[in-house]
């Protein structure tokens, strides 16, 4: 498998680990970045704590696919 690693100034680069104020901030950055790389990114999954915080939001590059709908599961009436 090869990998392809941007040539960008280290502080333009995403790392495990990074904390952005809010949502709207962490976009930015992933936009920025990806624009600079050639991709598009898109909103993803959202998890959210017990009391209803945003605990992580995950963006994705538009060349990742999508999730697979889940089939309305019927109860039997036996």
């Amino acid at each position: 498998m090869k990998e392809w690693i941007p040539c960008l100034a280290t502080n333009c680069k995403p790392y495990v680990g990074i904390l952005f104020l809010s949502i709207e901030d962490g976009l930015k950055f992933y936009k920025t970045y990806a624009d600079r790389c050639g991709f598009n990114v898109r909103k993803a999954t959202i998890t959210k704590s017990k009391k209803c915080y945003v605990a992580f939001k995950y963006f994705l590059s538009n060349k990742a696919g999508f999730k697979e709908k889940r089939k309305a599961q019927v109860a039997d009436k036996g």
